[in-house]
């Protein structure tokens, strides 16, 4: 069983997401703004971060950068960033700074999917 945070500001979409990080037998904490996120990563570490970048209190953009300075390599193989921006708005999200970003809306099968990857892929062999 994964532990699983959710940063998300909109409250109905933070309760989709809990639903399907639950039907994958997964523990959920919820963020509902980026401050809220910081102050679960520094109370511990978790294996997955679905990450919003545009949260009130902090950005999604620093809360990642946050995780960089306190957590070097964590959000390489953690962070899935669920947002709504632009593309040219997430040139700096390459795959050497979050394990993956997808598009609201997104499918949420594809993220129960993103999910199991980014597990399977931190697991050790």
């Amino acid at each position: 069983m994964a532990r699983v945070l959710v940063a998300e500001d909109d409250a109905e979409v933070r309760a989709l997401i809990g639903a399907v990080v639950r039907q994958s037998a997964h523990k959920v904490e919820f963020a509902a703004d980026g401050q809220e996120a910081i102050e679960c990563l520094s109370r511990g570490d978790f294996d997955i971060v679905l990450l919003d970048l545009m949260m009130p209190k902090a950005s999604g953009f620093e809360v990642l950068a946050w995780m960089h300075r306190a957590k070097p390599g964590m959000a390489k193989r953690s962070v899935i960033v669920l947002t709504a921006m632009s593309e040219k708005d997430l040139v700096n999200l390459t795959q050497e700074r979050v394990f993956a970003v997808m598009r609201k809306p997104f499918d949420i099968n594809l993220l129960a999917a993103k999910i199991a990857e980014s597990l399977a892929a931190a697991a050790p062999r």
